[in-house]
């Protein structure tokens, strides 16, 4: 944590979140081994669904936020209402079609394959970033290099940019 709060990145921790509020790339996602959507329990909401939402509401209030390892975007079923816009990212496919189906007629919530490592926006795009239970999936040793990226995307002026 030293490492990444010496070259400027501020995130806030607390009961093992990380909310970012502002190489080293993947080129494919191997779905073979990445564990398959379970539709009822992987689209309801769980205790940690809660408390992120509720440690996060005043960041994303009317903000522009994206969730990095969305999944089916179970934290986009308590932040649909409060954010202007969510822009979810994932690198499982079928975890992002699982969110699109659901999300389908929302218009302020969008799904996309992604990593974190390597985001596919442009800097100073989004108002907070959230980043919930994401680290442990990251790849070894691209941990900084995706909290870089998050930092990259995130608005100057913004919570955690100067």
């Amino acid at each position: 944590w030293l490492s990444l709060l010496a070259s400027g990145i501020t995130a806030s921790i607390a009961l093992g979140y990380i909310i970012i509020s502002k190489t080293h790339s993947r080129k494919t996602i191997d779905e073979s081994h990445r564990r398959k959507v379970n539709i009822s329990t992987d689209t309801t909401l769980s205790h940690n669904h809660t408390l992120t939402y509720e440690m996060a509401k005043r960041y994303i209030r009317n903000k522009i936020v994206l969730d990095i390892g969305c999944w089916t975007g179970q934290y986009e079923l308590l932040a649909q209402h409060d954010a202007k816009k969510i822009v979810g990212i994932d690198p499982g496919a079928e975890a992002i079609r699982t969110a699109r189906m659901i999300f389908r007629t929302k218009k302020n919530i969008s799904f996309h394959v992604g990593i974190a490592e390597k985001l596919e926006y442009p800097k100073n795009t989004f108002d907070t970033i959230l980043y919930s239970e994401v680290i442990e999936h990251i790849p070894k040793g691209t941990e900084h290099t995706s909290l870089t990226e998050a930092y990259r995307v995130l608005k100057k002026g913004e919570i955690g940019r100067a």
